[in-house]
């Protein structure tokens, strides 16, 4: 049986060779009253809000007069000015698969739509082949990915998802056979062929490749027609397996994870490595692993959510559908009602039109203003992937952040309950710059590893700051971090401070380093044992135009002090030059660019005062540009003014005094967030397993040709110098190779 279903997808694998077998839809009248289905194509005519767009159309048919008619590829990409054509009475209405835009469409057009046979390809990559009526699919459908691979084959009626469909995931030896209906599902259960031996029921998580509450399944009744869809099958479930399935390290293959709770291999009392190196690969794996296995590395809360304390309902289970369109609904979101949602494609009603089975919900962007941020964080959940029963979240879901972060974790009972990770960095320290200003990005690292019961935060949890730096702690009875007995640690995970934070800003804190760490019952890592807090007391103070920020004054950074040193450089007349005390642990960074801080109009009125001051000497000028290095993130300007760059002035940090290799460099600057001056610059390692401790660090300033007094004459001196020795280098090394090459006489 299982060799009869591959055999019938291979036969519908060739994107390029048409399938001849018997449409079941294909005689099913299109009804206008269930046609609420998504239009995938669309001639319209023009509005005061529509604009036509050049497009290309060939073929047998007609474009033209507000709509197309006839056979023909209608293409809006990949094409030649002189061969685009615009109407301004045309314009078209398409549909998004997969936040994929239409692009080529090949097939039969009737007063606009397509209809028939026909092929759509978009944007992303992905095509699907089928029969479509009125520009929405009706029949029998093929789903490619950009590679041409076929993922997934099916029924639509009334441009809706009917009955079942098969699913394989990319590169992985699965099959998955599920309920994929839009309307009426029942069963959120699928049946599986893996290693195209096993067969096995359970659930299927396929946009996350997770399959859990397996159990071994027999096919009992297996019927094969002239119908394009193989769905004749019955099966019988059997004994439940010890083990979920998740995409493995190879993710073109598929890892087995045990049910029962095992502590992962981080939790180990064995392991008698230095903690210092435990706690960094520990932190790299939170960093870089999918989210929803991490998620499963921890316990899963095993007590149903308490009704004793009011708790955050994620979604009311007595929605209100729109009657046009039909995929959107009026929904209770984390308390705040009338919100209104988008059901994405794939989404699963019951008969009472509550969400049920798989469903992918997004809130309205007119409405994500009004969600209630999550209970101690600053941001709010606005997308939910998972399972509903009937109009309840339920099992593991995926949400999307208010900040364009990700959140994986569990739902029982219409709550967040249990593990909980986000994933990406941003900054969580005030940034005081105009909003307008602001390059906002997600760095890829932690954001969030905690544990929340009846939807609310609880036990040890680690927050992830931008650039690489943590935070560590119990949040208070308010749920923000704020307390007494709180911690920061660096990116070695050994340097840390220790003291008093309020809502993650450092009030008073001193260094002091971690010794020991271990695991709770619930597999989340914990910190045992510091060193006694000692030395002068660190506070969190932003950097302005007119000082370097937080003191304590003439205190260098305990991480610094630890990983670089000032030295003579190695290069004449450089003066001094950062180097490197011991050997990176990996990808952290090793040290800190501060400085004075201007903002956009800040410094175009520090240009005017000094760099474009005439009354200033060249050299005077020139150096007002020396130390000028900028922030990505907050688009501010870092600076050392001249009468502080002077031997009696103390700098804060070091990286200033990387001195410029052409050939030599070995670091790179990254935006980072410290926690005594928030945003400032960091130094990496180019490559840490090449650099050895006592080595001078390089950078490459990359200057270019530009006018006095942004002209810098001795890097563009060398520059030359360096361009002309490698020409003499090649010139030589070509006459020795023409000598060698010289026949004997």
């Amino acid at each position: 049986m299982i060799k009869v279903i591959q055999d019938w997808w291979d036969s519908l694998s060739d994107i390029k060779k048409p399938v001849h077998c018997q449409d079941r839809i294909k005689n099913v009248p299109w009804s206008k009253k269930r046609a609420q289905g998504k239009i995938l194509i669309q001639v319209v005519q023009c509005t005061n809000q529509t604009r036509p767009i050049q497009f290309h159309f060939k073929g047998k048919g007609v474009a033209g007069n507000s709509t197309i008619n006839g056979p023909g590829k209608l293409k809006f990409a990949n094409f030649s000015l002189d061969e685009g054509q615009i109407d301004e009475t045309m314009c078209f209405k398409t549909a998004q698969v997969n936040d994929g835009k239409v692009v080529d469409v090949i097939g039969t057009f009737v007063n606009g739509t397509i209809n028939g046979h026909s092929k759509i390809k978009f944007d992303n990559g992905w095509s699907v082949i089928g029969r479509f009526v009125k520009g929405a699919p009706h029949g029998f459908a093929r789903y490619f990915n950009e590679e041409g691979e076929l993922f997934t084959v099916g029924y639509f009626q009334n441009g809706l998802a009917h009955g079942l469909a098969w699913y394989k995931p990319r590169k992985m030896d699965l099959f998955v056979f599920k309920n994929w209906d839009a309307t009426l599902r029942s069963n959120d259960r699928a049946l599986m062929i893996v290693n195209g031996t096993h067969v096995l029921d359970g659930l299927n998580y396929d946009y996350i490749s997770f399959y859990d509450d397996l159990h071994n399944a027999t096919i009992t009744d297996f019927l094969k027609t002239e119908d394009c869809m193989l769905d004749q099958i019955k099966w019988e479930v059997g004994n439940q397996l010890d083990y979920r399935y998740l995409p493995g390290s190879n993710t073109n293959e598929l890892a087995k994870v045990p049910i029962k709770f095992t502590p992962n291999k981080f939790c180990n009392p064995n392991d008698s490595r230095p903690t210092r190196e435990r706690l960094f690969e520990w932190n790299q794996h939170i960093s870089s692993k999918s989210f929803h296995r991490i998620v499963l590395e921890h316990k899963r809360t095993a007590n149903p959510p308490s009704r004793k304390d009011p708790m955050v309902i994620v979604v009311d289970p007595e929605i209100k559908p729109w009657p046009k369109p039909r995929d959107l609904f009026n929904v209770t979101w984390f308390g705040m009602p009338n919100i209104t949602v988008k059901l994405r494609d794939g989404g699963g009603l019951d008969i009472n039109g509550r969400f049920h089975g798989f469903a992918s919900l997004d809130v309205i962007s007119a409405h994500t203003p009004l969600i209630p941020k999550v209970t101690g964080f600053n941001f709010s959940l606005i997308t939910i992937l998972g399972f509903f029963h009937h109009g309840i979240p339920h099992g593991l879901v995926y949400m999307d952040t208010t900040d364009g972060r990700s959140l994986s974790g569990w739902i029982e009972d219409n709550v967040i309950h249990g593990p909980i990770y986000v994933g990406g960095e941003v900054p969580i320290l005030p940034i005081t710059v105009p909003m307008n200003e602001i390059m906002h990005y997600v760095k890829p690292g932690l954001g969030m590893l905690g544990r929340f019961e009846s939807g609310k935060p609880i036990g040890p949890i680690w927050i992830g700051m931008f650039g690489g730096g943590r935070l560590y702690g119990e949040l208070n009875a308010d749920h923000e971090f704020t307390g007494t007995n709180l911690t920061f640690i660096y990116a070695d995970m050994e340097t840390a401070l220790h003291g008093q934070f309020e809502d993650k800003k450092m009030i008073s804190t001193q260094e002091v380093e971690i010794l020991e760490d271990g695991c709770d019952e619930n597999g989340m890592k914990t910190i045992t044992k510091w060193s006694k807090p000692s030395g002068p007391t660190f506070y969190y103070k932003a950097s302005t135009n007119e000082s370097f920020g937080a003191g304590p004054p003439n205190v260098a950074d305990p991480f610094e002090r630890k990983w670089v040193e000032l030295r003579n450089s190695t290069l004449l007349g450089s003066g001094q030059g950062l180097f490197l005390k011991q050997k990176p642990l990996g990808d952290h960074y090793i040290s800190f660019y501060n400085g004075f801080m201007y903002d956009q109009k800040q410094a175009k009125i520090y240009r005017e005062w000094c760099t474009q001051n005439t009354t200033k000497s060249d050299d005077e000028r020139r150096h007002c540009k020396k130390y000028s290095l900028g922030i990505s993130y907050t688009n501010v300007v870092i600076n050392i003014p001249p009468e502080y760059d002077t031997p009696d002035v103390f700098h804060p940090t070091l990286a200033h005094k990387i001195n410029h290799h052409f050939t030599k460099n070995n670091t790179y600057f990254s935006d980072i967030e410290h926690p005594r001056w928030g945003m400032i610059q960091s130094v990496r390692m180019s490559n840490y397993r090449t650099v050895l401790p006592d080595k001078e660090l390089f950078g490459y300033y990359g200057y270019s040709e530009a006018d006095f007094p942004e002209d810098f004459p001795w890097y563009h001196e060398l520059r030359r110098q360096m361009e002309r020795e490698v020409r003499l280098e090649k010139e030589a090394a070509a006459k020795k190779a023409a000598i060698t090459s010289k026949p004997k006489p």
